[in-house]
């Protein structure tokens, strides 16, 4: 895809907003990095689960005891890698951070999200303990029956939101007769700079 840098950028907010409707689209699990608390970088993939192009926001899940939880909040900012291998195409965003657990938004998500999704944050301990043998850390009891709300509902206490908004998007497209690349920026008054950048 070539064209004008508005149509790049349309078309990279377009690609975003179906990734995050479809588990079959590249895009649906980019890679999030993070500061690590030592200071030191985290990255680890995620899997994207809502894009609102006019507020340039990004909707991810986690559990409020994963590692990446406590690095948000001490430091907001975060990157996330995106590829498309058919078309060799890598998007790569800058954002802040939003942080919601236990409020109005990471309830509306809790109960609009399938039992599969919400299956993980029953884990005992949480996320990165270590465990005596290979296993999702859920009580095997959980498995035994339907997953109903009743079962389901312990986890909604460490069920938790993060919103990206995106100050800056680079679009990297590559080609066999010369990559190309564009980048655009938005200050805090939501004023776009775009331009052609060498890849």
């Amino acid at each position: 895809m070539t064209g004008t840098l508005s149509e790049v950028a349309q078309a990279c907010w377009a690609d975003l907003a179906a990734a995050a409707a479809s588990r079959e689209e590249p895009f649906r699990t980019p890679v999030l990095s993070t500061a690590g608390l030592d200071g030191a970088p985290e990255a680890r993939t995620v899997v994207l689960r809502a894009v609102d192009p006019a507020r340039r926001a990004l909707t991810l899940f986690t559990d409020s005891r994963s590692a990446k939880w406590a690095e948000l909040a001490a430091d907001p900012r975060a990157g996330l890698v995106f590829y498309d291998p058919a078309r060799q195409v890598q998007l790569r965003l800058a954002g802040t951070a939003a942080l919601h657990r236990d409020d109005e938004t990471a309830r509306a998500y809790w109960l609009a999200a399938p039992p599969a999704v919400r299956l993980p944050y029953l884990c005992q301990p949480g996320p990165g303990a270590a465990l005596d043998a290979a296993g999702p850390g859920i009580a095997p009891p959980v498995f035994a029956g339907p997953l109903g709300e009743d079962t389901l509902a312990p986890g909604a206490a460490f069920f938790a939101v993060i919103v990206l908004s995106i100050h800056r998007l680079q679009w990297l497209s590559l080609r066999r007769m010369g990559n190309m690349a564009a980048r655009f920026d938005w200050d805090e008054r939501g004023a776009l700079t775009a331009g052609w950048i060498v890849p």
